[in-house]
């Protein structure tokens, strides 16, 4: 493994740095798809920080004065999941579309209209897991893990 990658798109570098920052903060949706699951989903953003997906407001890491349309990045296992009754900032709620035993993992699907599918990694905790096909959850996006990212290349 190396200490710095460098992610190249048609002979141009688009993101150079440490496996971690490349992985955690991607600058565009071409290095956020190139490097594993990541959960792209159209947003407005209404301030530096603040976004609206799927009508709901949310803070966000913002690398500039971003406005309009944008697209928000979260990677899989920073999506916290929590029961209906749940109540806390930068949520949305739905149905469970499908849970997938991986394992160490458990890789449960949301789709949300307006937004896509939501993909949201759980730790095999070797117990009973609580949530299964089609129960009603809240998702939860830590502001500091939610990002806006650029749509180029």
């Amino acid at each position: 493994m190396s200490d710095r990658i460098a992610v190249m798109s048609a002979g141009r570098v688009e993101q150079l740095g440490s496996p971690s920052d490349v992985y955690e903060t991607p600058t565009s949706t071409y290095i956020a798809d190139f490097l594993g699951i990541s959960n792209l989903m159209p947003a407005l953003s209404t301030e530096p920080g603040r976004v609206a997906v799927a009508g709901r407001e949310m803070t966000c890491v913002s690398t500039g004065a971003t406005s309009g349309a944008v697209t928000v990045c979260m990677r899989p296992e920073r999506v916290e999941l929590h029961p209906a009754s749940f109540v806390g900032d930068n949520t949305l709620s739905w149905d469970i579309e499908r849970v997938i035993y991986a394992g160490a993992l458990l890789n449960v699907l949301v789709n949300i209209a307006d937004v896509g599918t939501i993909h949201v990694t759980v730790p095999n905790q070797g117990a009973a897991f609580g949530f299964d096909w089609p129960d009603p959850v809240v998702l939860r996006f830590p502001s500091e893990a939610l990002r806006i990212v650029s749509t180029a290349p």
